[in-house]
């Protein structure tokens, strides 16, 4: 009923979905590399007529954080009444992928019955708490476990360091960087095996995984609005990485003989990050991204290392600087942004949109820091009054006093810096247009005198809104100016609605249409 000491474990006559044993959480594992679960295992009878069907299993599931949550990871069966002990030669075995989906495998019978099972876990754990699923169907079909143990490699005294490598930094890359042949060094760092005190140990540095994170001043928030790839070297050696939110992971390092995960003895390697953004930034970045650095760092915890592999010595960590790498956006165009409308309009008149012209790069990112002066003229040469003058932050906008003083062809060209752009075409005309309006939509808007709530009044124009005189007192009413005590014996000089339009300096007011509803 045991393979050592005295004792081991029986489990019969369970529930299909089967019985939980969990054992207590193992810490300190961080200390040791090439670590595994094993767990021995035995499917007995009480009657020759039952064993270990198909239905009937044993499991192992592995849990990191103390239990909160658990991945299955591998499963022994029976098929037709399978019996075996301690003493069958075969074993099942997995490495640890955390997809809760148990890797299964049919147990034969007698002396190559599957006796051993065993889950290889990651080389970064540092605790681990098992649990142990059983299911059968019957008393006469019985499970035994013995000896579940948890083995590792212990690593060596850490002594390897990271260093800043001899490459400079740049302090930007360029917004129009977007292929790997077009990136150059943005990020480099030297490993020196048994750095900090040489000859620590007689082992090679093996690294199997490097996870670069953001470091101190990064101004990019998601790493995937921004960059399109990144590729680690050695000067001989290249590999991709997988960009994530905050990191870049280059996983599954080989580390043999002249590969780039190892250093040799006592030797060093400087390993240089390229990346590359995007041509479609993220996010709001194409608006922002002009400045933003991108500080790339690694420190102990990035690295991960294979079996036998010399360690790093404590609190070691590298960055690209803070001041480094930022995204430098350079505008080659000038663009409307924002159409002004309508296309046709009057002379004197406002635009209901305003046009917005901003300095853009080849990929459409803003270039804030293009703040020159501007020039706008128009393809009729027509007078213009408002006219904006001066780029801000990459962005020019016309305001809403923007005006033509003349009729003809009023299609706009804004120039800066050696850069223009010409708007959609726009014709402006010597036409009737609104210049006052209130459609008087309010509770009470007698109580007011004058009443100017909701009027709209032309920019070259002023309104005193309309108004009753003294002979007359408000009356309440919605929706409607109303007033009370009108004379019935005649015309009175005090009895009446008045409004005044006034047009501005430079200004006359010519009625083509006037519409009162009383």
């Amino acid at each position: 009923m045991y393979t050592s000491t005295t004792r081991g474990y029986r489990m019969a006559n369970v529930t299909a979905t089967g019985r939980n044993i969990d054992f207590g959480t193992l810490t300190g594992l961080g200390t040791y590399t090439s670590k595994y679960v094993t767990l021995r295992l035995a499917s007995f009878s009480g009657t020759t007529g039952n064993g270990a069907e198909t239905s009937d299993f044993a499991n192992i599931s592995i849990s990191f954080n103390n239990g909160s949550t658990w991945s299955s990871e591998l499963r022994v069966t029976g098929n037709t009444n399978t019996r075996w002990d301690f003493s069958g030669s075969g074993t099942a075995t997995t490495t640890y992928d955390g997809d809760n989906t148990p890797v299964s495998s049919v147990s034969p019978a007698g002396a190559t019955g599957l006796s051993t099972m065993r889950v290889n876990l990651p080389d970064t754990c540092t605790s681990v708490k098992i649990r142990v699923t059983l299911a059968n169907n019957t008393a006469d079909e019985l499970w035994i476990i013995d000896d579940l143990k948890v083995f590792g490699t212990s690593a060596p005294t850490g002594a390897s360091t990271i260093t800043a490598g001899g490459g400079a930094e740049p302090a930007t890359i360029s917004s129009l960087v977007n292929t790997l042949g077009a990136s150059a060094l943005n990020f480099d760092f030297t490993v020196t095996d048994d750095g900090a005190t040489p000859a620590t140990d007689a082992l090679n540095t093996l690294i199997s995984q490097i996870i670069i994170g953001q470091g101190t001043g990064n101004d990019v928030a998601d790493w995937t609005q921004a960059i399109a790839g990144a590729q680690l070297s050695d000067g001989t050696n290249t590999l991709a990485g997988t960009v994530g939110a905050t990191n870049i992971t280059f996983a599954s390092i080989p580390n043999g003989a002249g590969q780039l995960g190892r250093i040799t003895d006592n030797g060093n390697k400087t390993y240089t990050l390229r990346v590359w953004l995007n041509s479609t930034l993220g996010g709001s970045l194409p608006t922002t991204a002009d400045g933003l650095n991108l500080v790339f760092d690694v420190s102990n915890g990035s690295f991960s290392f294979a079996g036998s592999s010399s360690a790093l010595a404590p609190t070691q960590s590298q960055n690209s600087g803070s001041a480094n790498n930022a995204i430098s956006v350079v505008a080659t165009t000038l663009a409307f942004t924002t159409q002004p409308s309508p296309t046709t309009i009057g002379a004197g008149a406002t635009f209901t949109t305003s046009g917005v012209v901003t300095a853009r790069d080849a990929n459409n990112n803003t270039d804030l820091g293009f703040n020159f002066a501007a020039t706008v003229t128009n393809a009729g040469s027509i007078g213009m009054s408002n006219a904006p003058t001066t780029f801000a932050s990459g962005v020019l906008t016309f305001p809403a006093g923007f005006i033509y003083n003349a009729t003809g062809n009023g299609t706009l060209t804004v120039t800066a810096n050696s850069l223009n752009t010409t708007s959609t075409t726009i014709t402006v005309i010597n036409a009737p247009y609104g210049i006052f309006s209130n459609d008087i939509t309010d509770t009470n808007p007698s109580s007011a005198n004058p009443y100017t709530n909701g009027q709209v009044v032309n920019s070259n124009i002023t309104a005193t809104g309309i108004g009753r005189g003294t002979g007359i007192s408000a009356a309440s009413a919605g929706n409607r100016y109303a007033a009370s005590g009108w004379s019935t014996a005649g015309i009175l000089t005090t009895d009446y609605f008045t409004f005044t339009l006034t047009p501005n300096s430079g200004y006359e007011i010519d009625f083509t249409d006037f519409e009162y509803t009383g």
